[in-house]
């Protein structure tokens, strides 16, 4: 079982990758009889003390890779949850049905800070994955802190209902579930559909920089963890889906969102964002 480092108090996002191709959502088939399984165990953790709920969505940049996140109020809570019966009937329900083997990790959010649950449930959330080659010192965290959220200098509008725009969820995924570094950190920002990159390509002063020049929220942001230390980053894009109550029906199989229906934010100005290592 991973072991976050931070305090037994810290909220905690339990971070499981998993693979299967899209006949699981097909009522009536045997992948989809596995997949149930699945649901049906993180639905049944959703009343326990501190578990704030869990989703799941397909990586549309990789879409046979299911991604699940649980949320747990304080990290103690969740380790006792890891020595009950309940996770047990998960982990094999999770190795029935996954094509590779499993991978459980723990996202270690930045102190207590909040996630977005419309961003989780409406958006279409951008997971920047910075890998390193080495450990994440007390220093290195420090600086990481003090990368900044891709907030817009200008006042954009979206409409009345959208998720909350230029702000971010980050922090540390331990273990790596693609076993390619020593040390990798996440940022989650949270959009509303069709405005990610409106603001990414937004031209900021470049502190210091004589004569003036301007680069991008993107690029500012890449420049910033590549100073750090940041051998490779990857952005990935996934539609979350709550699990809720599970039944036989098609929308609770399949969730949401059709892989082949979303369209990706163009990234052809933008940083290339290579595959991840096997």
């Amino acid at each position: 079982m991973p072991r976050s480092s931070y305090s037994a108090t810290s909220r905690i996002c339990e971070w499981i990758v998993a693979s299967a191709d899209q006949t699981v959502h097909i009522p009536g088939t045997l992948k989809s009889e596995s997949w149930k399984q699945v649901l049906q165990a993180l639905s049944n953790r959703r009343r326990l003390p501190m578990c704030e709920g869990s989703y799941w969505g397909r990586v549309i940049e990789k879409n046979d890779e299911i991604w699940i996140w649980s949320f747990w109020t304080e990290q103690d809570a969740y380790e006792q949850h890891t020595k009950s019966e309940l996770y047990q009937d998960l982990l094999v329900s999770l190795t029935a049905f996954s094509d590779v083997p499993p991978r459980v990790s723990l996202l270690e959010l930045e102190g207590r800070r909040m996630y977005s649950v419309i961003g989780l449930k409406y958006g279409l959330p951008s997971v920047l994955l910075a890998f390193f080659d080495t450990a994440l010192t007390k220093d290195k965290r420090d600086d990481l802190r003090r990368v900044k959220d891709m907030r817009s200098p200008y006042n954009i509008i979206g409409p009345s209902n959208a998720p909350p725009l230029n702000w971010a969820s980050r922090g540390y995924l331990s273990p790596d579930p693609y076993n390619a570094c020593d040390g990798l950190y996440v940022i989650i920002d949270w959009w509303s559909a069709g405005r990610e990159e409106e603001v990414r390509r937004i031209e900021v002063p470049v502190p210091g920089a004589h004569p003036p020049q301007k680069i991008t929220l993107d690029e500012s942001r890449t420049k910033e963890l590549r100073n750090i230390g940041c051998t490779e980053i990857i952005l990935r894009h996934l539609h979350f889906n709550y699990v809720g109550e599970i039944s036989d029906t098609d929308f609770c199989l399949r969730g949401r969102h059709r892989i082949s229906e979303t369209a990706l934010p163009d990234r052809s100005a933008s940083n290339s964002f290579p595959d991840l290592k096997k």
